[in-house]
């Protein structure tokens, strides 16, 4: 039985120009029978590439060469169309995939489709390794709430159909408390390199794609084929429904080519998974009923299959304290949980190319929500790099985040942030219209002196450790490489543990402000044009340098806080330089006389 689907691309497109004449295309892609939007349909040009968001709109900006752009979506003809004709083509209908429909269902007796689906496995498990940029985007919703969004651009390594490396670039989020409290997917990009879809695992239920055996296959699901789509080289469309849905085996959609075995698209989903890798931050609570959907589409890439999406959907009882749960309905103290649902998607770009990461260290084992409360926000970059286009919901989302929740890497963050405690780390991006406190940025002694005293015969020194790190990030332009930098102050690795006085939060601010002067420096030296990348990491190694010698030096001069007249010199040079004056911002008392045991440490190797 044969049958027609048209597909409509409503190119609504406006062509923009840049101030370097670069073409940004903006349309939108729909199913021409329905209207309805095709979601995360493929765009590519010989030089850039994109998908469409979930209304089906995409924004793609031309570079060089680009003269054609290619549509592609499973199930539909792939269709090329000269660059030129944009500025005026408002409507383009394509000619349909030809889909033959099966007209027998296949319940485990043909063994041809289960040696397809294991050939198929062993095809994704001999593609190899293969590098990739990559954005990611997810949104979390409960009682549809927003609570949560979140936007990274990684680094990513691929093996087969795993993804084995994340390394991140940038990221920004917006969170939101709903009844009082935060939801946030703290570590889902990991969560995702724990899927591997060929192999066992004890975190996922078991996919069809890790038998080895036809009997074994044949054991466990049903294959049925649903149809044979020309595209136009053969494609079949299976079905692998586990025989047992009890939720430790994934139901599959696949399609495959069936000369070759290569994967185009893989979709394994399950309801009431009974394994998975989530888990909730307080021990007492407990994660029910989570139903998991996880698509992975394929193409091509100089010849050989590389990912270009994974989609990621899942839905999740949150459970405040799990001994509640055994009590009857209607009794005091029970409490039903609260149920949660996470889209994503993660977009592979510019393969066989990778981010320049920024220069900045960070504790072992962070999270990806940490870090990403770490970055100062750059503008230009995220205006530079291909996100998916923020539909109108996502567009609203953010405007509720601003009003009633946590906002982070969009713009700057002011001090008595809003859900600031969730965030428990102290560090801080410098800003001339902010001050910091100590209380805020290092780690403190006990209130009742209860460290200080048992530590009164060491020397203040030892007691004071103040960490501050240039933030830079650099990527490729038309004059060689941009760069961004930022002074942070590392509260990770800070600490004040002497009794704090009233003149402690200026001496903070001159050292913190000290920094500052040695970054605006290093980013005057960086503003040159043409130099090379291993210029540019040497003059912020350089400007490091600097800062340490000059904290050390006024470490040293101001007795760590004690000499008034020293910290009166240092606080002239800092409003000379940056126009603040710290003595009259905090008010100060004057210091007292060096305290006994004051001496100064050695000055810091390098």
């Amino acid at each position: 039985m044969r049958s027609r689907h048209g597909l409509t691309l409503l190119a609504s497109v406006a062509l923009l120009l840049s101030a370097r004449a670069q073409a940004v295309i903006e349309a939108r892609v729909v199913d021409g029978a329905s209207g309805a939007a095709l979601a995360y349909a493929s765009i590519s040009a010989r030089n850039s590439g994109a998908i469409t968001n979930e209304e089906g709109r995409f924004r793609l900006a031309l570079s060089a060469g680009d003269d054609s752009l290619a549509f592609s979506y499973l199930g539909y003809r792939r269709l090329v169309l000269p660059a030129s004709a944009f500025p005026t083509l408002t409507e383009v209908r394509l000619e349909s995939a030809e889909v033959e429909l099966a007209s027998v269902e296949v319940h485990g007796r043909n063994d041809a489709l289960k040696r397809l689906v294991i050939a198929s496995a062993k095809a994704l498990d001999r593609i190899g390794r293969h590098r990739a940029k990559l954005y990611f985007e997810l949104e979390t919703r409960a009682a549809d709430q927003p609570v949560e969004v979140i936007e990274g651009l990684y680094n990513a390594t691929c093996s087969g159909p795993e993804i084995t490396e994340l390394d991140l670039k940038n990221g920004r989020l917006g969170m939101a408390p709903f009844e009082g409290r935060y939801f946030a997917n703290l570590n889902t990009s990991r969560g995702i390199m724990l899927l591997h879809p060929t192999r066992s695992s004890d975190d996922f239920p078991a996919s069809p794609l890790q038998y080895r055996s036809v009997k074994a296959l044949g054991r466990d699901y049903e294959v049925t084929l649903l149809a044979i789509v020309h595209d136009p080289q053969e494609l079949y469309h299976l079905l692998l429904e586990p025989r047992t849905p009890n939720g430790t085996f994934f139901t599959a959609d696949l399609w495959v080519d069936p000369a070759t075995a290569e994967v185009h698209s893989l979709q394994l989903s399950c309801d009431s998974c009974a394994r998975h890798p989530f888990l909730p931050l307080d021990p007492k609570a407990v994660l029910r009923d989570l139903s998991l959907r996880f698509k992975q589409t394929w193409t091509r890439h100089r010849g050989h299959p590389v990912m270009d999406h994974v989609e990621l959907d899942y839905a999740v009882t949150y459970i405040e304290d799990g001994n509640k749960t055994r009590m009857a309905a209607g009794t005091e103290g029970y409490h039903a949980g609260h149920s949660t649902r996470t889209k994503g998607v993660l977009h592979f770009f510019d393969h066989d190319s990778a981010f320049i990461l920024p220069l900045f260290r960070y504790p072992e084992g962070m999270t990806d929500y940490r870090k990403i409360s770490l970055f100062p926000y750059d503008g230009r970059f995220w205006r530079s790099v291909p996100t998916l286009v923020r539909t109108e919901q996502q567009e609203r989302d953010l405007t509720f985040f601003d009003r009633h929740g946590v906002m982070l890497g969009h713009r700057y963050q002011p001090p008595g942030l809003r859900g600031r405690e969730f965030f428990s780390d102290n560090n801080a991006i410098w800003a001339a219209d902010r001050r910091v406190r100590v209380k805020q940025v290092t780690r403190q002694a006990p209130e009742g002196g209860g460290l200080s005293t048992r530590y009164t015969a060491l020397p203040v020194s030892s007691l004071i450790d103040l960490q501050v790190q240039i933030f830079l990030n650099i990527d490729p332009d038309s004059s060689g490489y941009r760069t961004f930098s930022a002074t942070v102050f590392d509260g990770f690795r800070s600490r004040y543990e002497a009794p704090e006085q009233p003149w402690t939060d200026v001496f903070l601010n001159l050292f913190f402000d000290l920094c500052e002067m040695e970054r605006r420096r290093m980013q005057a030296e960086l503003d040159v044009p043409g130099l090379s990348l291993e210029r540019i990491r040497r003059i912020h190694q350089e400007a490091e340098d600097a800062m340490a010698r000059t904290t050390y030096r006024y470490m040293t001069e101001v007795k760590y806080g004690a000499d008034a007249a020293a910290l009166q010199r240092w606080n002239d040079r800092v409003r000379d330089a940056l126009g603040i004056d710290n003595i009259a911002v905090f008010k100060a008392a004057d210091p007292p006389a060096t305290p006994e045991g004051g001496a100064v440490p050695p000055p810091p190797a390098r």
